[in-house]
């Protein structure tokens, strides 16, 4: 019953966005509230800057503002204003677009950390060059900045996978740690909302002779498993043959869930994961009979063989 309720509320709240541009789809009776709760900067002392002050002091007409925010006073300059364009880009796209682009190749780092903040909220409005400043920005002399556009891209990338595909590409092979691991945060969201998407970039990755790359890439399967896609099907079965293990268990933890949504599926990869020389492999494997029917001649003959095998 609970269950129920939640798939409910989840249908009610999703939001259909067009790949290329991120904007919600028209569907029926617009629903602008839910868009703008889900989807929104956080909260700050640019919050606080009157809407008239935003533009003259986020392009630098206006050098500085005095605001209560909590309060308390403060005086905020061009960096809390590029932080709350987003709260004018409806009314006034160009400007605030103009404004945002000049803030990403500003000269001084703080105005383009809070670029990269303002830019997935901007972007629902304006994209033209963003993701250009992005790419670049992910290699920024800075190091804030190079941190600011991995946070971005985790956020932005979900909403619009198309603009971010080469981007997103980049930075699942870089070498930088922080870099790779924001690139591999934004798939795994990715998964919730575009898993053609992910089967694309994991087909790729798990070609690669990285062995670290690839596991790292396998750790998704488990959530795409649900995804009823033959594409996702042959991932798995070909990463239950990957020369690694560390691959091969993270696809042998798919059997269970396969167990339950595709149950003949899930009984032919059994037979590859259960002789697997693998302890942790074999456990997973074992564990998804529980979930399955092993009354047929084929499955009691697997069992069979498993319980004489040499590894048992």
């Amino acid at each position: 019953m609970n269950d129920a309720k939640e798939a409910e509320t989840m249908a009610n709240e999703y939001i259909p966005r067009d790949p290329r541009t991120g904007r919600p789809l028209v569907t029926g009776r617009r629903r602008r509230r839910v868009v703008d709760d889900a989807y929104r900067t956080g909260p700050g002392v640019w919050d606080a800057i009157s809407l008239p002050d935003v533009l003259p002091l986020a392009t630098g007409e206006l050098q500085a503002c005095e605001v209560e925010w909590g309060g308390q006073p403060y005086l905020v300059s061009r960096p809390d204003a590029v932080r709350a364009l987003p709260r004018i880009s409806r009314k006034r796209e160009v400007e605030t677009h103009q404004a945002l682009v000049a803030a990403l190749s500003d000269m001084k780092p703080e105005v383009r950390v809070a670029g990269l903040f303002a830019l997935p909220y901007c972007a629902l409005n304006q994209v033209e060059n963003l993701f250009e400043h992005l790419h670049e920005l992910l290699e920024d002399v800075d190091s804030s900045v190079r941190k600011a556009a991995s946070n971005c891209l985790t956020i932005v990338a979900p909403v619009f996978p198309s603009a971010t595909e080469e981007t997103l590409r980049r930075e699942l092979r870089s070498s930088v740690s922080i870099r790779s691991k924001a690139a591999f945060k934004a798939l795994r969201e990715l998964c919730l909302v575009w898993p053609v998407v992910v089967v694309v970039h994991l087909d790729e990755l798990l070609r690669e002779d990285d062995v670290a790359l690839r596991t790292e890439a396998s750790k998704l399967l488990p959530r795409l498993a649900k995804t009823r896609s033959a594409a996702v099907w042959d991932l798995i079965g070909w990463s239950l043959q990957d020369e690694a293990a560390s691959v091969r268990v993270q696809a042998a933890r798919t059997l269970a869930t396969l167990a339950d949504s595709a149950p003949r599926l899930a009984a032919i990869l059994l037979e590859t994961a259960l002789f697997d020389e693998d302890d942790d492999v074999r456990s997973n494997a074992l564990r998804s009979l529980n979930r399955m029917d092993v009354t047929g001649f084929r499955m009691k003959r697997l069992c069979l063989d498993g319980a004489r095998d040499r590894h048992r």
